[in-house]
């Protein structure tokens, strides 16, 4: 009896997966496109794999981190969940394969972290092994979707690059992304029964709801194409800073699976203020702790009713901590006292008597 059990325990362990089984898990991923000159240089970002797939949240809402909403609608199957972005990120990857279906390596391959029928993009800097767009997609290159499960398989689209959008439209890869993304969207609203202009507007401007699914595909399209999008994102900071690859998310989880973790809070900032603020860390840095001076010099004054309390307590003590915290903004710093002196120099010679 007890070898029978060995033996039924060995079976279920070798072909049961309690994550993932195919029959109960569905994917599919219907197209992957490519573009290029999407951001003006400097940026790290080259190229971008836009890809259409689906993975129905009536199924996969179960391997959600979060199931907030995950309900069925009255009388059909139909379910939106609040968080369709977490899904556990050891499931599923996307990447670059070959034609033999092999990956290209880490560099070329991100956790999959979104369920439903919605986009995605891979962005990166080089092309695997030095090929050019046109040789990735002539020669079988595809974008797949792959688990850690061999139950659940391997779900794959070749590569296209993007064609020409609109005929009496200047042709470049910034129009062919916006044309793309304004009938991706659309589809997607169509397919998925949300009401109309929840994701795109009737004149083809991208909502605040839509923005989650463009930036998914890359992060900063809002600086790039800003005339797609019906909420703007001025850019105060020139042009987009070029950003991990990669992203945060990808960065966050490959420190946690090997266990080395960013221990600068510098380096920390300056990851938070490029993915989410489109500046460098220092530039973000030096905003922060400026502003915070000012605040807290401008609250102690006014507590106290003594300018030198304002000036030291309130100002001062703000700048020194930021300095110490991340020492790369004394230049930022300096620069801001220099003007903040230049400016006390002009008040006390307008007030000296002639």
């Amino acid at each position: 009896m007890k070898k029978l059990l060995m033996i039924v325990a060995t079976i279920v362990v070798t072909f049961y997966v309690p994550n993932l089984a195919s029959a109960d898990t569905p994917i599919s991923i219907d197209s992957a496109t490519a573009f290029t000159e999407i951001y003006d240089p400097p940026t790290n970002v080259n190229y971008i794999f836009a890809v259409r797939y689906n993975l129905p949240q009536s199924i996969w809402y179960n391997h959600l981190e979060d199931i907030t909403g995950c309900t069925t609608t009255t009388g059909t199957s139909t379910i939106k969940c609040t968080y369709p972005d977490t899904l556990n990120s050891t499931l599923l990857t996307i990447g670059i394969y070959d034609n033999s279906g092999t990956t290209y390596g880490s560099n070329y391959t991100e956790p999959l972290t979104v369920i439903g029928d919605t986009l995605t993009g891979l962005n990166v800097d080089d092309l695997p092994n030095g090929k050019t767009l046109q040789e990735l997609s002539d020669d079988g290159s595809k974008i797949c979707i792959d688990s850690l499960s061999t139950h659940v398989g391997i779900y794959c689209a070749d590569i296209v690059i993007s064609t020409q959008a609109v005929v009496d439209v200047e042709d470049t890869y910034k129009a062919r992304m916006t044309k793309y993304l304004q009938d991706q969207i659309i589809d997607i609203e169509l397919d998925t029964n949300l009401p109309t202009e929840t994701l795109i507007t009737n004149t083809g401007k991208v909502t605040g709801n839509g923005v989650y699914i463009t930036r998914r595909v890359s992060p900063k399209l809002q600086q790039s194409i800003p005339e797609l999008f019906a909420v703007g994102l001025l850019n105060i900071f020139g042009i987009p800073v070029p950003f991990s690859t990669p992203v945060l998310a990808g960065d966050l989880l490959s420190e946690a699976n090997t266990g080395t973790y960013t221990s600068s809070i510098y380096l920390a900032g300056d990851k938070v203020a490029k993915q989410y603020f489109g500046m460098s860390g220092y530039l973000f840095w030096g905003f922060l702790f400026i502003m915070m001076s000012l605040i807290t010099g401008s609250g102690m004054y006014l507590l106290s009713g003594s300018n030198f309390m304002g000036a030291t307590i309130g100002f001062i003590t703000p700048l020194i901590a930021g300095v110490f915290l991340a020492p790369q903004i004394l230049t930022q710093v300096a620069a801001g006292l220099f003007v903040l002196m230049i400016g006390l120099v002009l008040f006390i010679s307008r007030k000296m008597p002639n």
